[in-house]
């Protein structure tokens, strides 16, 4: 990661320099077309243009986007066009203020709403109503007065989500699933609306629904307001910090990691800020006192998490990141030198031990997760890094499976901690190791008492590595 603190203008001015030259080389060309094509075959022009532009790499690249959608991807493309009112219908919800409003504008011309309810009692606040999909087809005025009701017992919808989750041929039109899940109150109760939509096409207008039929609801509605509170807790104070304010407003937005974890063992979580140097101590009663995390806390944590790493049953800190800060010739702050270091923690929670390097060479650490996965009683860390899109003109490459980033690994925790083996190839995780790592996490997902590996990445969704329960894992 890098980041600018000068040269904003400079690069204002050459933004617009290379604007100036783009435009001047159009105008020159134009001027060539228009007076070569006066004199002779403008059509050749034309003609000689369009082969240029198809063979720059950009037109390379389009045109091989274009053969992959036919051969590949022809029912997605198609199924893009319908989704798009759906699209737009959830955009305009999340921007508007009086969303009710919204629906008008995307109405069907028959709406089957379900039917049928059968009421659970969860506890005395909750109930959940769970609806089969109905019959009786209601009316454009009909769904008009609906939202009337809706509107006059002042239901408010706070957000929505809606997702294209099927879609294929129905005689002459098509057939979407959409999944949907709103959260809404009114004065009296509070919403959680999920559901899944059948929504039938007209024929001609890819853009109109004929018919839209509830297939399933569930409905939690809890009497009364939130169950949260907002409270205050005192700001972070200026000694804490290890990097001055100009430097630390580029930076923190980026790694301002928020733990939770139970420090000194009393029973109520902490909140650690490792990147602020700031634990806030839980007095309970929603009380947070703010000290310094450590004196041995590093400028820059770009990922961290807490877990005991010796084995002596306190938590260790276990973070990425530099300590040291160096510009580049463009005036950005420089980010791809990192190690992995632990801080052991006592019996207090309290971090003041030195750091001990687990690692370097790391360039842009974006998530740590720990787990034993070969049973041995020792945690072993996996370490993702994120390359950010078009660093230095390079694309994600394919854009859809991109595995050209920072290398991940995965440590093999030796004798408590004293230790670590890179095991990323022996352990099977050695040919997805190059993605643009978001999140990951060990655990067990097949339920065979055995962590596996799940992470999440840029340019190519998930991976999910089962765990044979000796540290090897199968991607899935």
């Amino acid at each position: 990661m890098r980041y600018s603190s000068v040269l904003k203008t400079k690069i204002s001015i050459g933004i617009l320099f290379l604007l100036s030259i783009i435009m001047i080389v159009f105008i020159s060309s134009c001027k060539s077309c228009k007076k070569a094509a006066s004199n002779s075959g403008g059509q050749e022009i034309i003609s000689l243009a369009k082969i240029n532009r198809e063979s720059t790499p950009v037109g390379l690249y389009l045109k091989e986007r274009s053969i992959l959608d036919e051969k590949y991807w022809k029912q997605e493309v198609l199924a893009q066009t319908y989704e798009a009112p759906i699209i737009a219908m959830w955009d305009q919800l999340r921007i508007s203020v009086e969303k009710l409003e919204i629906f008008k504008k995307f109405l069907p011309d028959s709406w089957i709403p379900p039917t049928n309810p059968e009421i659970t009692t969860i506890n005395s606040l909750i109930e959940s109503h769970e609806y089969e999909a109905g019959y009786v087809p209601h009316s454009h005025d009909q769904q008009l007065d609906f939202i009337e009701k809706l509107r006059k017992q002042k239901f408010k919808i706070i957000q929505s989500e809606w997702h294209h989750l099927n879609f294929q041929k129905a005689g002459p039109t098509y057939l979407s699933t959409v999944s949907f899940e709103i959260h809404a109150v009114n004065p009296d109760n509070r919403f959680i609306i999920k559901g899944l939509l059948e929504i039938r096409w007209n024929k001609d207008k890819r853009d109109h629904a004929d018919q839209v039929k509830c297939q399933k609801l569930t409905v939690l509605r809890k009497k009364g307001g939130s169950v949260f509170a907002k409270i205050k807790i005192p700001p972070i104070p200026e000694s804490h910090q290890k990097l001055p304010p100009r430097i630390r407003k580029e930076v923190s937005t980026h790694n301002s990691w928020l733990l939770l974890y139970d420090l000194n063992k009393d029973g109520l979580s902490e909140i650690i800020l490792p990147q602020e140097n700031t634990v806030y101590w839980n007095q309970g009663n929603l009380k947070f006192i703010p000290k310094p995390l450590s004196e041995y806390s590093w400028k820059i944590v770009s990922c961290a998490i807490i877990a005991d790493i010796n084995a002596d049953g306190n938590p260790d800190l276990i973070f990425a990141g530099s300590n040291s800060l160096e510009q580049d010739q463009w005036g950005y702050w420089m980010m791809e030198k990192q190690s992995l270091v632990i801080l052991k923690g006592n019996s207090q929670g309290e971090f003041n031990q030195p750091g001990e390097f687990i690692m370097t060479g790391l360039m842009s650490s974006s998530v740590i997760t720990a787990g034993d996965i070969d049973k041995d009683g020792d945690l072993d860390l996996w370490i993702g890094q994120y390359l950010g899109a078009y660093k230095s003109g390079q694309m994600p490459t394919p854009y859809y499976d991109a595995n050209d980033g920072y290398p991940s690994y995965f440590l093999i925790n030796e004798n408590h901690g004293k230790s670590f083996r890179d095991a990323t190839e022996s352990s099977g995780l050695l040919n997805k190791r190059f993605r643009r790592t978001y999140s990951a996490s060990f655990v067990d997902l097949d339920e065979d008492g055995h962590l596996d590996l799940l992470k999440v990445n840029d340019f190519a969704g998930f991976d999910l590595f089962y765990n044979n329960g000796k540290g090897v894992f199968r991607n899935v």
